[in-house]
């Protein structure tokens, strides 16, 4: 009988070794996927037990302003009297605490800022900031010690931190959105959730810088002719130039370049994640920012129509009807005047966009302005002997009736683009073509405090004046959710209006 020899027996001994190294599974892959497809329904629980929580605090707020405002009526009603006296001379009113320790929190949270070179932050952003970083990087990298006993193996973190980047492109896109149901039952205005927007995008697009840096340590020759992988690398990308253009003093000073390639890198970003995504089953989580922007951008159609139907009438005197004013007041201040419909209705200190066809670069431009007068109640001015119509923020007067009830008003600072040429319009005396969607935000409440002072002349003007006529003069509704006890006094200051 012959026996191979030990050089040859060696040879095939470790040629099987191998190859049932190869058959062999690895234990590591199967908790990895595990955890991957977990983790990300994790963090979205986590989210959404912070978003019922906030949900429960506006319910309890909205309940308490509600008990307090019929409490002041009274107040409010011997307002000429002066202020009421406490009656409880030196004693502490401990029915008030809860309302002491609402309004300290509101103080330290709101009015508490951080400044980091020319952006500020008050203390509730900072900690929303930080906690959302904190949460979706724990997630990333929490138990990703492989069986071997390796600490944060690097196979375990690099497709888990791509898939939980994706998992927030919902959010992302929800936050970014006018009408949305977060708005709705968080009572957070559209303006504030836009800070938070771009604070979760970047946090996400650091996440993706990190899935695709160890993605490349562990090797993507293989992968470099392939569709998905391209198209992620496309996304990728765009996510970057996006971030760049969206730094604030870029926005600031070039507002419609921000505003173009918003939509075309948005479109190339949702395009490459969901070609991506599906190579490995997770598209589910792309799929839901269409439909959040295609709903937003069809409410949004509806309310266009609904407020500016006589631009879809057959008739040209209609038409024109709604047709906005242009005043150049001074270099520095625009007013536009347009007609209102007569379902428009506004509050002191909401905003509304406006589209001007004829003035934008663009047709469909949506430009953001506050609203700097009144909205009077139609048909029911009476006017007591006495009294005079309510002065406009630049201290016009206005005749008391429906025309002056149907107006929206606002004053505009020309800067650069829409309203820089809003301005050459003003100087030759035209009237402009202007759709109107809003009004957004929320009217502030100053029912918490004794004594308001209100600065910058543009946003406030019309809060105090809303505030000087709610006894019911010229048939004016209440502007305010509530009022303060004592007074309100009005600061009159510059504000650039947005651009």
């Amino acid at each position: 009988m012959a026996f191979p020899s030990t050089k040859e027996g060696t040879t095939a001994f470790g040629n099987e070794l191998l190859v049932r190294a190869a058959r062999a599974p690895n234990p590591d892959r199967t908790i990895r996927i595990m955890r991957t497809r977990e983790y990300p329904k994790q963090i979205w629980y986590f989210l959404s037990c912070f978003i019922a929580l906030v949900s429960f605090f506006q319910a309890i707020s909205f309940l308490v302003r509600r008990y307090r405002r019929s409490g002041t009526s009274g107040v409010l009603g011997d307002s000429e009297k002066g202020p009421r006296e406490p009656s409880s001379g030196s004693r502490i009113q401990w029915r008030r605490l809860p309302y002491a320790v609402a309004n300290l929190y509101r103080i330290v949270a709101f009015r508490s800022t951080v400044t980091m070179g020319s952006y500020s932050l008050n203390l509730a952003e900072v900690l929303v900031t930080f906690m959302y970083i904190i949460a979706l990087f724990t997630w990333t990298f929490i138990r990703t010690t492989s069986s071997s006993g390796v600490k944060f193996q690097i196979s375990y973190w690099a497709n888990r931190s791509g898939v939980l980047a994706s998992s927030q492109f919902p959010l992302i896109t929800v936050l970014g959105t006018k009408n949305n149901a977060l708005s709705l039952i968080t009572g957070i205005s559209y303006e504030k959730l836009n800070y938070l927007h771009r604070m979760t995008a970047r946090v996400v697009f650091v996440l993706l810088c990190l899935h695709a840096g160890s993605r490349i340590r562990l090797g993507v020759d293989e992968d470099l002719g392939e569709h998905w992988f391209q198209m992620g690398v496309t996304a990728g990308c765009a996510f970057l130039l996006l971030c760049l253009v969206s730094v604030r003093p870029l926005r600031a000073r070039s507002y419609e370049l921000f505003f173009y390639s918003h939509m075309v890198l948005v479109l190339l970003i949702l395009v490459g994640a969901y070609s991506h995504t599906a190579q490995f089953h997770f598209q589910k989580y792309v799929l839901p920012c269409l439909l959040i922007w295609g709903l937003d951008r069809f409410i949004r159609g509806i309310r266009l129509v609904l407020f500016n139907y006589s631009y879809f009438s057959f008739s040209s005197s209609t038409r024109t009807s709604l047709d906005a004013n242009v005043e150049l007041l001074s270099p520095d201040c625009v007013r536009l005047t347009l007609k209102r419909p007569p379902h428009f209705h506004w509050s002191a200190g909401q905003t509304a966009y406006l589209i001007m066809p004829t003035v934008s670069t663009l047709p469909f431009e949506a430009h953001p302005f506050t609203i700097a007068s009144i909205d009077f109640t139609v048909g029911t001015a009476t006017t007591e002997e006495g009294d005079s119509p309510p002065a406009t923020p630049t201290g016009e007067k206005k005749a008391a009736g429906p025309s002056f009830c149907k107006e929206l008003i606002f004053l505009i600072n020309p800067r650069g683009g829409v309203t820089k040429r809003l301005a050459e319009a003003a100087e030759k005396e035209v009237t402009i073509k202007t759709y109107i969607d809003g009004p957004y935000g929320h009217s502030p409440d100053l029912s918490s405090y004794d004594t308001s002072s209100l600065s910058n002349v543009y946003a406030t003007a019309p809060v105090g004046v809303a505030k000087s006529h709610s006894s019911g003069a010229y048939g004016a509704p209440k502007a305010f959710t509530g009022y303060p006890k004592h007074s309100v006094t009005p600061f009159y200051s510059r504000l650039d209006p947005w651009t």
